[in-house]
């Protein structure tokens, strides 16, 4: 078969060799029914497919492409489109594809049972849009969108897959689902319509800079999300790992996420679950407040207000983290941790720092200050502090 068309045909394009370039002109175009408009055989590798003109395969059996060969690289112009049942339908790894045209598959945009890297600054949708193999990275750039009545992105077996969004992804019942193993990453500066499905796996969720419209389901693991200045809806299960949500703005840990940490230098305030929660104040003046639960509760820099409500709470202050506020210390179920002070190592020499003002405790630790509320220096004792240096 020739390197190049130049004008339209209506028969399969077969892909026949190694480390070659084929090109479609812009002119030209490729009609098929129930068949592949281009085959790159299996035997073929390492081959480059320039798409500068449109590709129409029609029927249930109709692909745009199909890709046998391993490490094969798609090009699909700005003024080209695929039109057909699978647009991209690949079963070897190595697989790369750029658009910036427009790839429409009723069923499959791009479906690769293989490791696809797929970049796109174009359009791709189907029934699901992108199915690739979990060990993919796929990028979506600002001007690109994914979009899918089931599914915009699906990355399944494998592990370690990474996804990032600039643009648009949608999907009606899901806007991603990762479900691999190992380490996946999801990174989205751009906008996201619909669910979010994670699998087993370390995941990471960065969208600091996006907006996500939908729940994101973390699955078994222990994953970290890390909020910007849009809320996000997660949904965890019990004993499905220690999570994390790093957040710039005010935030309330739904049930079974096990740590919050308050990033940046805003007055924002955390709030606690019903588990044993592990929450951290930022620079900024924050209230924090452990609600049910055996909390760990650390105010950080800048003057905070702490709650530790249920459970057998633990105070954490450090040296350089300012004026905390303890508002509800229980000296029969709480403890302070006090860490970084020199030559504070035990309660002897603790006592000589803390005296009664007013209604409170105070303990001056050089320019830091923690008062305890309501509480009288005789209800204090070495049991209610640990050190370290």
């Amino acid at each position: 078969m020739p390197k190049i068309i130049k004008d339209d045909i209506n028969t399969t394009w077969t892909i026949n060799g190694d480390s070659k370039t084929w090109t479609l002109q812009p002119q030209a175009s490729i009609t098929v029914n129930n068949m592949a408009a281009i085959h790159v055989l299996d035997t073929s590798l390492a081959n480059t497919l320039k798409l500068k003109g449109d590709i129409v395969a029609s029927g249930a059996g109709g692909q745009g492409v199909d890709v046998d060969g391993v490490n094969t690289r798609i090009m699909i112009g700005r003024q080209a489109e695929i039109d057909a049942d699978r647009g991209i339908d690949a079963t070897a790894n190595g697989l790369r594809v750029i658009n910036k045209g427009e790839i429409d598959g009723l069923h499959y945009g791009i479906a690769n049972s293989g490791s696809s890297t797929i970049r796109n600054s174009g359009d791709i949708s189907g029934d699901s849009a992108i199915s690739t193999l979990g060990t993919s990275k796929v990028i979506n750039s600002e001007d690109g969108m994914i979009q899918g009545d089931f599914a915009g992105v699906i990355m399944t077996a494998g592990s370690n897959a990474m996804l990032t969004n600039h643009g648009l992804i949608s999907g009606n019942d899901f806007a991603i689902r990762m479900l691999t193993g190992g380490e996946n990453e999801l990174v989205n500066t751009g906008t996201i319509h619909g669910n979010i499905l994670f699998g087993v796996g370390d995941d990471l969720l960065d969208s600091r800079k996006g907006t996500i419209d939908g729940t994101v389901a973390g699955g078994d693991g222990d994953d970290v999300y890390r909020i910007g200045k849009n809320d996000i809806s997660i949904v965890e299960e019990a004993d499905d790992g220690f999570d994390t949500v790093y957040s710039m703005i005010s935030y309330e840990l739904s049930d079974d996420i096990e740590q919050l940490i308050l990033t940046g230098k805003r007055d924002v305030d955390a709030f606690g679950n019903d588990d044993d929660n592990v929450l951290v104040g930022n620079k900024g003046d924050n209230h924090i407040r452990g609600r049910g639960g055996d909390d760990e509760i650390a105010g950080g820099r800048g003057d905070d207000q702490l709650w530790g409500e249920a459970g057998n709470d633990t105070f954490i202050f450090k040296i350089g983290d300012g004026q905390d506020t303890i508002q509800d210390f229980d000296a029969g179920d709480d403890r302070i941790h006090l860490e970084g002070f020199e030559g504070l190592t035990d309660f002897a020499a603790l006592e000589s720092e803390m005296f009664k003002n007013g209604s409170d405790v105070w303990i001056e630790l050089g320019d830091d200050v923690l008062i305890l509320r309501n509480t009288d220096t005789s209800e204090l004792d070495a049991s209610h502090f640990s050190f370290a240096a």
